[in-house]
C-alpha cells in the first residue's frame, strides 16, 4: 500500500501540479432538493478531494474489492458516478463549484486471500476470517468517470 500511495502522489502531481492540496476523508453534509415539500439531510465522506493550482476541485473515491474495476457491471459503475456527483452537488453548500472538475474512482483490488480460522469456519462459515496477501491496482491508478 505504501507503493500505491507513493505512486498515486506522483500521478496526482503530474496531473494537477506540484502544489495541489489533498483533503482525505472530507466529511460533507447538505440537503437534497425538495420533493413533495420535503428534503433529506445527507452526510457523505469524500475519500480524496484534490484542489489543483487553479483552485478547481476534483473528487475521488477509493473502491476496494476482490474484483477488478473493469469487471464491474455498468449499473454498479453508474451508482459510483451518482455517488460522486452527489458529493459535488453537496460541495456547492460550501461555496465550491465542481462543474469542470474530474471525478474518479481509485480502484484497489485485494488478491491472494488466506483463511485464518479454517477449523472454526468449517463449523460456522459465517465466522470465516480472511487475510489478504496482495493488493493490485491499475497502472493509471484511477478511472475517470466524469460525465
Amino acid at each position: 500500500m505504501i507503493n500505491y500511495a507513493d505512486t498515486l502522489n506522483v500521478k496526482l502531481k503530474k496531473r494537477f501540479g506540484d502544489d495541489y492540496e489533498a483533503y482525505p476523508e472530507l466529511r460533507i453534509t447538505g440537503k437534497t432538493n425538495e420533493v413533495s415539500g420535503t428534503s433529506t439531510q445527507l452526510l457523505g465522506v469524500i475519500d480524496l478531494l484534490i484542489v489543483d493550482n487553479s483552485g478547481q476541485i476534483h473528487i475521488f473515491d477509493y473502491k476496494t474489492s476482490t474484483k477488478y474495476y473493469k469487471d464491474f457491471n455498468s449499473a454498479k459503475k453508474l451508482a459510483f458516478y451518482y455517488q460522486l456527483a452527489t458529493y459535488g452537488k453537496l460541495l456547492k453548500n460550501y461555496g465550491l463549484e465542481y462543474r469542470t472538475a474530474r471525478i474518479g474512482i481509485l480502484p484497489i483490488t485485494l488478491t491472494n486471500f488466506e483463511l485464518e480460522n479454517q477449523e472454526e469456519a468449517l463449523v460456522n462459515p459465517e465466522a470465516a476470517r480472511f487475510r489478504y496477501l496482495g493488493v493490485d491496482y491499475p497502472d493509471d491508478l484511477w478511472e475517470d468517470i466524469t460525465g
